[in-house]
C-alpha cells in the first residue's frame, strides 16, 4: 500500500538528509526570460524526458492548514502530526500535471515522463501508461536495476531532459546528467533548492 504523503515536504527531506531545506527563487523578471528560454527549447524537442519529484506536489496541498508545530527540538521543527496528512487518494492534479501532459501530447512528439511519486495525478490528467515510468521507491530504497536500464533506453535520444521538483540527491534523479551527457541532449533543472548539477544545466529555474 502506498505511504501517506505529508503535506509539507520539509519534513520529509529533514528525515531523509538530516538537514532542513534551503529554498530560493528567481527574480520575477529573471524568472520571465528563463521561462521564455525554455518555452523555446521545449517547442524545438522532439523528444523531451521530464523527471518529476515530490516538489510538484506542493500546489496540490494546502500549506496553511499543515504549517510545522514550532518546537525546541531541531528534530520537531518540520513534523507534521500524522492526523494532518493527506492521503494520496485525495490529492488532485495540478495545472503543473495538466500542462506536462498537454506536452507530452503534442504531435509530432515522443515525449515522456519518469517519476518517483506515488500518486496518480499525472494518469488522473488522462497522461497513456505507454509515456509514463514510475518508480515508486521508499525513503532510503534503491531503484531497481530494470527500472534504471528502462529509463535509460526510453530516454535514448532525448533532445531535453528536464528535471522538475527535485533536489538530486538520490538514484534515479542523480543519474539523468549522465544520460543527458550521454545523449548529448540538454538539462534544465526546476527546482526551489540547490542541487549538485547545477553547473550542467543548460537553464536554471529556482
Amino acid at each position: 500500500e502506498a505511504p501517506t504523503v505529508k503535506r509539507i515536504h520539509d519534513t520529509i527531506y529533514l528525515a531523509k538528509f538530516n538537514e532542513p531545506p534551503q529554498h530560493y527563487s528567481d527574480d520575477p523578471t529573471v524568472l520571465s526570460a528563463k521561462v521564455s528560454e525554455l518555452s523555446s527549447l521545449v517547442k524545438g524537442s522532439r523528444k523531451i524526458t521530464f523527471f518529476v519529484g515530490n516538489g510538484i506536489n506542493m500546489s496540490a496541498i494546502s500549506v496553511d492548514e499543515n504549517r510545522p508545530v514550532e518546537s525546541e527540538n531541531q528534530d520537531s521543527l518540520f513534523a507534521v502530526p500524522s492526523s494532518r496528512a493527506l492521503p494520496l487518494k485525495k490529492m488532485e492534479p495540478t495545472v503543473s500535471h495538466k500542462a506536462l501532459t498537454a506536452i507530452c501530447a503534442l504531435p509530432g512528439t515522443t515525449h515522456q515522463i519518469v517519476t518517483t511519486n506515488w500518486d496518480d495525478m499525472l494518469t488522473q490528467c488522462g497522461h497513456p501508461s505507454q509515456s509514463l515510468i514510475q518508480t515508486k521507491i521508499r525513503p532510503g530504497e534503491s531503484v531497481n536495476p530494470e527500472i534504471l536500464q528502462q529509463i535509460a533506453e526510453k530516454s535514448a535520444a532525448s533532445d531535453l531532459y528536464v528535471v522538475i521538483g527535485s533536489s538530486m540527491r538520490t538514484s534515479p534523479a542523480n543519474q539523468i546528467p549522465d544520460l543527458v551527457k550521454k545523449n548529448g541532449g540538454k538539462l534544465v533543472i526546476v527546482n526551489v533548492q540547490n542541487t549538485d548539477f547545477d553547473s550542467d544545466s543548460s537553464i536554471r529555474i529556482w
